[in-house]
Formats: structure tokens, C-alpha cells, sequence
């Protein structure tokens, strides 16, 4: 069991970013502005968990009982009259009174620490924007983790403009070593089998078409008498009971295992072997 965990465990990329996020966290501003964050959190009713959630789920539920205190504070008369107290009321605010405003909200309202990470990433002079940089921030935030890492491959799903065909890749970085599509081969395996499902590309087990002569022409003589009926300019919608019915005479004799039921399984099945529809 441990062993299994082991070789699941995601490999740590040192990576630049990685190294410029280790010697952030290294920094008095940096844990005096973590400190100072969770202190607001707990100020308002939504404290962390000393070292941080364990499960992503927590986060998630900790998360939506944030936005109810944020909602709720809106709300309350000590910041109504505060807000009030700024503006006097007025729809149009001076530059002053707007940064009076933001000061109060900051102070007053629970901290949106989406723009806490912005303004962490500012100060270091790092892209406010970066995936991975406000990553790191949350997982070492809210779950007390210093190894957030790059991932050791990517998964990438298309279709093909030429072929129409879906096709999903894995994409190899130059950090991407063999025992990363090794160990993670049970995620790719389910992205693969979620996809090609989703894509409706899937036949199912990758096994021999064990009736595929007497399949393919059970299916063949169904496209024949199917295409005779169009032909004919009959309008109304195809009875494809009747239809199997023509099929089941003409083939019982050579196949007298195959009942009426079974035509419309071979015909399904052999659709979805051939990709057609």
C-alpha cells in the first residue's frame, strides 16, 4: 500500500519558477503577509485550519461559507454606515474619497485573496496572471504545501482538421522523464477511455470480430434493401422491424441461429465496429 502511494506521488520539477517560489516563501514580507491574511480570515468568522485543509473538498466547502460572509457583511449596518460616512451619500466620489472607500473595504470586508495574489506576485515582480504562480500561492495558503510543482507531462485532446478524427496526445516537456508516464499511466489510461467515449470514437474492448463474415453480411444486405427502400422514393419512415424480418428470410436458411432479435444486435454492433452511423 505505502508502496503504491510512493509511486504515485508527483515528482518535484526544480524548475525556475519553482526555485522563485521557494525563495518567496523564504521572505519576512512574504510570511508576514500570509500571516496577516489568515488573521483576517479569521477575524471574519472563516479561520483556516493551522496546516491547512487535507482535502480539496474542505477547501471547496470553506470556500462557499467565504462568500456567504462576504455576502452577509455587504449587508450589515456598521458597513452601510461606514460606506456612507466615505461618500455622504453621493453617486459620484472624489479620487480621495474612493481610495478612503477601498481602504475601509480592505479593512472591513473579508480579504479577496485572488487580489492578494496579484498583489504578492506584483511585489516580486512576477506575472499576475501565471497559472502556476497563483498555484502555488492556494496550495501553500490553503493546504500548507511548499511542493507545488510543474507537471511532469500534459494531456491534450483535439480533432483533427484533415481527418475530422479525434485525437489525444500526450505532451512530453523537457523535464518529462519515463517513470512519469509510467507511474500516472491509471490517469492517462481513464483521459484516454473518458474522451474517445465522450468523442463517440470507443468500440469497446480491443478484441477479434469473431463474426465478422457472417456480421458483415448481415449488415451489407441490411444497407442493400435499406438503400432499395429509399431508392423507391418511399417517404414514410423506415420500419426497420419489417425490415429484419426481410433479412431474417433471406439469411435463415445459411444462419439458422439468428433469430429476428439478433439482426438488429449485428447490424448495431457491426455500426460501431465499421464507425458508422
Amino acid at each position: 500500500m505505502n508502496k503504491t502511494k510512493k509511486k504515485n506521488k508527483k515528482r518535484v520539477i526544480f524548475s525556475h519558477d519553482y526555485n522563485k517560489m521557494q525563495a518567496m516563501i523564504r521572505d519576512s514580507w512574504f510570511t508576514e503577509k500570509v500571516a496577516w491574511l489568515k488573521n483576517r480570515f479569521m477575524e471574519v468568522g472563516c479561520p483556516l485550519p493551522p496546516k491547512g485543509f487535507k482535502r480539496y473538498k474542505q477547501y471547496l466547502t470553506w470556500n462557499d461559507r467565504y462568500w456567504k460572509r462576504y455576502s452577509e457583511m455587504l449587508q450589515l449596518d456598521e458597513y452601510l454606515d461606514g460606506c456612507l460616512k466615505i461618500t455622504r451619500g453621493n453617486e459620484l466620489i472624489s479620487a480621495k474619497e474612493y481610495e478612503g472607500l477601498q481602504d475601509f473595504n480592505q479593512k472591513f470586508l473579508p480579504p479577496v485573496y485572488g487580489e492578494i495574489y496579484s498583489e504578492i506576485l506584483h511585489y516580486y515582480g512576477l506575472p499576475t496572471n501565471n497559472d502556476y504562480f497563483r498555484d502555488f500561492l492556494e496550495s501553500y495558503i490553503f493546504f500548507g504545501k511548499t511542493d507545488c510543482t510543474l507537471s511532469p507531462f500534459g494531456v491534450c485532446a483535439i480533432r483533427n482538421k484533415k481527418t475530422n478524427k479525434p485525437e489525444l496526445f500526450v505532451r512530453i516537456y523537457s523535464h518529462t522523464r519515463k517513470e512519469d508516464i509510467l507511474n500516472h499511466w491509471d490517469f492517462i489510461a481513464k483521459e484516454q477511455k473518458n474522451f474517445f467515449n465522450s468523442a463517440s470514437e470507443s468500440i469497446g474492448k480491443n478484441k477479434a470480430w469473431e463474426e465478422i463474415d457472417r456480421d458483415i453480411e448481415v449488415y451489407n444486405l441490411y444497407k442493400k434493401l435499406k438503400s432499395e427502400l429509399q431508392a423507391n422514393k418511399i417517404r414514410r419512415a423506415i420500419d426497420h422491424s419489417a425490415l429484419d424480418v426481410k433479412i431474417f428470410i433471406k439469411i435463415h436458411n445459411k444462419y439458422p441461429k439468428i433469430n429476428i432479435t439478433a439482426i438488429r444486435r449485428i447490424i448495431s454492433q457491426a455500426k460501431k465496429r465499421l464507425g458508422e452511423r
